[in-house]
This record gives structure tokens, C-alpha cells and sequence, in this order.
């Protein structure tokens, strides 16, 4: 059993479609799921902004931001909400209830500061203008319109 289980291991290491999960267009329809997600739940911003959210094709928009490696957030497990799994029972688990509650705490507190900020740039957009409505975005964390920012 152990041998199969090191083999699984193994082939996830390895396997190309696993890393590709989530914001990266994969030949097998299995990439972008972000952009899937975002697109299915937002149905009310125009094309342009719609794109820049959800991503299109190798963009992979605001919603891949916190997968960017220049954004130093793929260790961040609050931006991913990592951490938060719990199972149980009689055998033991990797973890406490507790350490995934707190894990789940600094999740919520993660997503209510970024919102928080989203607010703060909207604030601008209050008094529409072409450099702070512009989409120009680039998803770094922070420095470009206030549009941008709000979708980051």
C-alpha cells in the first residue's frame, strides 16, 4: 500500500495538468478554472471588464493575481485560503480543529481587508475620469487606475 501511495505521490509531482489547475489554459479543458468560475458568477460588468477579472485565455486576469509569482502571494496561505481542511474522526489528521479555524479566521480577514481596499479605490470612481477608468491592468498589486485596483 505504501508503494502505491508513493507512486501517486510521484505521478501528481510530476504531472503537468496538476500544476496547471486553476489559471492557465490546459490542452484537456482542465485550466482556467478561476476564469470558468469568475465568468459563471458575474454576469453584469461589460466585456472589457469582464476580461480583466475573470482573465482570457494565457491572461490570467485579477482572479489569477494571487497565482502570479511576482506577486509573492503563492506562499500566502491567507490569499489562497490554504490550511482551512479539517476531517473528524477516530484516526488522527494532519491538523487540529483549531489550526484550521484559525486558518479560516485569517482567510476571512484576508478577503474583508481586500475588500475593504476595493471600497477605498471605488471611492474614485465616484467621479468617472479616462485615467482612473482605465483598463489597462496589469494586476501587480496596486499602481495602476483605480478600476484596475478595484478588480484586484
Amino acid at each position: 500500500m505504501l508503494r502505491v501511495i508513493c507512486f501517486f505521490v510521484l505521478c501528481c509531482t510530476l504531472s503537468t495538468s496538476v500544476h496547471a489547475f486553476g489559471t492557465k489554459p490546459d490542452t484537456h479543458n482542465l485550466g482556467s478554472e478561476h476564469e470558468k468560475i469568475t465568468r459563471a458568477a458575474v454576469k453584469d460588468l461589460g466585456p472589457v471588464t469582464t476580461d480583466m477579472l475573470a482573465g482570457k485565455g494565457e491572461d490570467p486576469g485579477a482572479v489569477g493575481a494571487p497565482d502570479q509569482s511576482g506577486r509573492g502571494l503563492l506562499a500566502n496561505a491567507p490569499s489562497h485560503c490554504d490550511g482551512g481542511d479539517f476531517l473528524a474522526g477516530p484516526d488522527s489528521y494532519a491538523q487540529t480543529h483549531a489550526a484550521a479555524q484559525a486558518s479560516l479566521i485569517a482567510c476571512r480577514q484576508y478577503v474583508i481587508a481586500q475588500i475593504d481596499s476595493a471600497v477605498a479605490w471605488s471611492r474614485e470612481l465616484a467621479k468617472p475620469t479616462a485615467a482612473n477608468t482605465a483598463l489597462d491592468c496589469r494586476f501587480i498589486g496596486r499602481g495602476s487606475s483605480a478600476k484596475c485596483n478595484v478588480l484586484e
